[in-house]
């Protein structure tokens, strides 16, 4: 039962304290209780009652005192493990070690908080701080927030807190200038991309380069590609898995993270014709290498057959950037003075261009949506908004046709 008891004030004043038991602590074993004080009687019965009934409802916990951190691996652990890819839950690991279990000097230590005493107002100061002081970008802000916000929200439903205190808080969008730059699309143009093809002819890979500028495959979709997954006949690619690495667990093909992914993309032919000489010249080296190639049946693999390791197919894309005169990007300089030089475009701004060139052409959202193997048509749309004023102009373009000059 919820007891209620008389409490002095040292102000000579009376208080009325709400007391139930609400359990053991799995840990220490100790029982636990909820507490509350209000200043009427009336108040403090109304509260009594209305405990007492959740309690019977089952409905009644006390909120954690863990700290957050210990919390944070406790759900990597026990809830997110194995519901989750394994790069996606070594991300979730790395964000939890750099910004909350050991986060930057002079960092907000919000990580030894307990869960019962986090507020929005601390979540406010650690995103300040990653943002202004340690210069991260304000997507990296906003993806530690959402894994907050889903660590919380388990948090939440299972009774550990009464509320998601990441639920009031809205991390940075913009870049701060003169800090590292975000990581924002780029998109060539026409000539650029044609410029690039050029560049790439004689390349070993220009068969890969055609699928993700003109398939808009993402890279580790074309990696994971193995030749049953290719119709040259047709022109089409089945997209049916994506190659990952991570550290020592060297690489897998795993699903699509959604129904969406899993895809078939048709191609232009020019970037069949590609793939044809490419089969043909990847069998020439397979019947020349003999026992040394080790076949994996991948469609674009290393020259003995290993999949394709993203450091060194990005080092030979830049290399065709600097072929095509396709420029470069610095980086603002460090407190040592040094300045970090990139290529004009990311390889996954292959993928942007394709999409970009189709939305321009006046292509259907969803059958880009489609093509890019996006999960809904508004991911596409929001994506590529930079696209819509130039949609807008042709659309008005052809209303100004169908009834002006009457």
């Amino acid at each position: 039962m919820a007891s209620v008891r008389k409490i002095e004030t040292e102000a000579g004043g009376v208080r009325w304290r709400v007391r139930v038991f609400v359990g053991q602590d799995p840990e220490t074993r100790k029982r636990t209780y909820m507490t509350r004080t209000f200043k009427l009687k009336k108040s403090a019965d109304a509260e009594a009652t209305r405990l007492e009934h959740r309690k019977d409802m089952g409905a009644l916990t006390a909120p954690s005192k863990e700290p957050l951190s210990r919390y944070l691996t406790r759900w990597l652990d026990n809830v997110k493990e194995g519901r989750i890819r394994a790069r996606t839950l070594h991300d979730y690991r790395g964000m939890v070690g750099r910004y909350i279990e050991k986060p930057p000097e002079g960092a907000p230590p919000i990580g030894a908080i307990r869960l019962d005493r986090l507020t929005p107002a601390a979540f406010e100061a650690l995103y300040a701080f990653l943002w202004k002081e340690a210069k991260l970008s304000p997507r990296s802000v906003q993806y530690l927030h959402s894994v907050l916000r889903q660590a919380l929200g388990h948090a939440v439903r299972t009774g550990a807190l009464p509320r998601n205190p990441t639920d009031a808080v809205k991390p940075p969008r913009q870049a701060l200038e003169g800090g590292t730059p975000v990581k924002a699309m780029r998109a060539m143009n026409r000539e650029q991309a044609t410029r690039f093809l050029k560049a790439a002819a004689g390349d070993e890979y220009a068969a890969l380069w055609h699928v993700l500028l003109l398939g808009g495959l993402r890279p580790g979709e074309a990696f994971g590609l193995t030749w049953p997954d290719a119709d040259l006949e047709a022109g089409k690619l089945h997209v049916n898995h994506s190659l990952t690495r991570r550290g020592l667990e060297g690489w897998k093909l795993v699903e699509p993270k959604t129904a969406r992914a899993r895809r078939v993309v048709v191609l232009p032919e020019l970037a069949t014709r590609a793939l044809r000489a490419h089969r043909v010249a990847q069998a020439e080296r397979r019947l020349l290498l003999g026992a040394e190639y080790v076949d994996h049946s991948f469609v674009f693999a290393s020259t003995f057959g290993a999949p394709l390791d993203l450091a060194n197919v990005y080092r030979r894309f830049k290399g065709i950037l600097e072929a095509a005169e396709l420029g470069t990007w610095a980086e603002p300089e460090t407190e040592d003075g040094k300045r970090t030089v990139r290529g004009a475009f990311r390889l996954y701004d292959l993928r942007h261009s394709c999409a970009t060139f189709l939305l321009l052409a006046g292509e259907n959202p969803k059958v880009v949506a489609e093509r890019l193997g996006h999960s809904t048509i508004v991911l596409t749309m929001d994506t590529y908004s930079h696209v819509l004023p130039s949609m807008q102009e042709a659309s008005a373009d052809k209303l100004e046709a169908m009834f002006g000059g009457g």
